[in-house]
């Protein structure tokens, strides 16, 4: 019953469902899709909203924690939540770890990381176009860090 109100998206319902049937780690993923869910309900741009967001996507990296089937999924869930709250650079490495390799070298660009960056593109299979771009705007940087030494 509980997968059935989660694929509804009735999360909260879910929830004790879940938490009944003594299934932790499904009770707590369906608790961070109903704290996502209200988290999109703030008004964007403000500060409640972006908190909230990192409250999730925390949430969602403890979820991700350890040896299941879900943890790419919730790494990934994570990487969006961190993206939304404005921190790059975990949403990077989240993205990494559900091994979204393109996200993750976006994010670390966005982030300002530029060593991370070129090391994922370098490293994992990325979009052609996205490397491209990075590894461009990597040069211009270490060039520039360079130049002011």
């Amino acid at each position: 019953m509980g997968r059935i109100l989660f694929g509804r998206g009735n999360y909260q319902q879910a929830v004790v469902c879940f938490d009944r049937a003594g299934m932790q780690l499904l009770c707590e993923i369906s608790r961070c899709f109903h704290l996502r869910k209200r988290a999109r309900l703030l008004e964007t741009g403000s500060a409640q909203r972006k908190d909230a967001f990192l409250d999730v996507a925390n949430r969602f990296s403890q979820c991700a924690a350890g040896d299941h089937d879900q943890s790419e999924k919730c790494y990934l869930r994570a990487g969006e939540c961190y993206a939304e709250s404005g921190d790059d650079l975990k949403a990077s490495d989240a993205f990494c770890k559900a091994k979204e390799f393109t996200k993750g070298a976006l994010y670390a660009r966005k982030g300002a990381d530029f060593d991370r960056a070129a090391e994922i593109v370098q490293n994992y299979s990325v979009d052609e176009d996205v490397g491209t771009a990075i590894i461009g705007v990597c040069r211009v940087y270490f060039l520039r860090r360079e130049a002011f030494k």
